[in-house]
């Protein structure tokens, strides 16, 4: 049994409307799901390589229509072929989140002399 993998490049796609590319890789030993760490400089996707999810998927449609699941991500999506090995990757449906036009108010930092003794909670 084995890994069916694409590289993504770019990443998901954050919304519906943008497609990224999705090349087709070789598929994947099991063990690869436990697999981080770097890929040496010169080889075949170098560089940083961690997991960022486990869960599940489901198929919806047909082979090409999915549904990832997981805590990270809910989300189903279609890949479209477009030549040999490459695909253009798509989100069918809504962000989890607004992300581009939601406000955050950023985190601030207080100076302190010391560490704290105990984890204690903000006050209001």
């Amino acid at each position: 049994m084995t890994l069916l993998s694409w590289a993504v490049p770019k990443g998901l796609p954050p919304r519906p409307g943008i497609k990224r590319l999705a090349v087709k890789v070789e598929d994947h030993p099991l063990e690869y799901l436990d697999s981080e760490g770097r890929i040496p400089k010169g080889e075949y996707g170098a560089g940083p390589m961690w997991v960022f999810s486990r869960g599940t998927y489901e198929v919806t449609k047909d082979s090409f229509y999915f549904r990832l699941n997981s805590r990270e991500l809910n989300a189903e999506f279609r890949l479209i072929n477009t030549r040999e090995k490459e695909w253009l990757l798509e989100k069918l449906d809504e962000p989890q989140l607004d992300w581009f036009t939601r406000s955050v108010d950023p985190m601030l930092a207080e100076t302190a002399e010391s560490p704290p003794s105990r984890m204690t909670m903000p006050t209001k």
